[in-house]
């Protein structure tokens, strides 16, 4: 079985003298489980606050972040097995509530 597990946060989380880290602040907001064994599948929409994610594959893969996204092994940014990444979300008027993650 593939699983992507998606964290949704606010913000970073940042020091008393405003230093920001490249971690969520807890408490997260959301969080998704993404099965993607029979191949390409997208996340439900993000939390319309969400500005960062973390994400964690048990299996190696390809993903993609976007309003209609489509990921493409071999071709989309990889994402390893068992090793989290941080990714900030584009927050605008046009964009900012309708971002999901595609992973194959």
């Amino acid at each position: 079985m593939a699983l992507l597990t998606i964290t949704e946060f606010v913000r970073q989380a940042s020091d008393p003298m405003g230093g920001v880290f490249p971690a969520g602040e807890e408490p997260a907001i959301a969080t998704q489980v993404v099965d993607f064994t029979a191949g390409e599948v997208k996340s439900a929409t993000f939390n319309a606050k969400t500005s960062f994610i973390a994400i964690v594959a048990d299996t190696a893969g390809n993903f993609l972040i976007g309003a209609s996204p489509t990921a493409v092994a071999d071709t989309s940014p990889i994402i390893p097995a068992n090793v989290e990444l941080h990714r900030g979300l584009l927050k605008n008027a046009d964009q900012g509530s309708g971002l999901k993650l595609s992973v194959i």
